[in-house]
């Protein structure tokens, strides 16, 4: 039984790299990509204004 599971993230252009796989030019990321549609997930657009937790994790202070 597959689960889906809710992947919250403030970058909308990565739905679009995701649902168009071929329109990347680096290798690198369609290897990338490839690897991350064997997961099965919902993508989940969150606003930098709410998502202020996370975010502060990957930026420096």
């Amino acid at each position: 039984m597959a689960c889906s599971v809710p992947l919250e993230l403030d970058a909308k252009y990565v739905k679009g790299m995701i649902n168009n796989p071929d329109l990347q030019p680096n290798v690198t990321i369609n290897r990338w990509i490839a690897g991350i549609l064997l997961f099965s997930f919902k993508l989940v657009h969150v606003p930098a204004e709410k998502h202020a937790g996370p975010d502060g994790l990957s930026r420096m202070p």
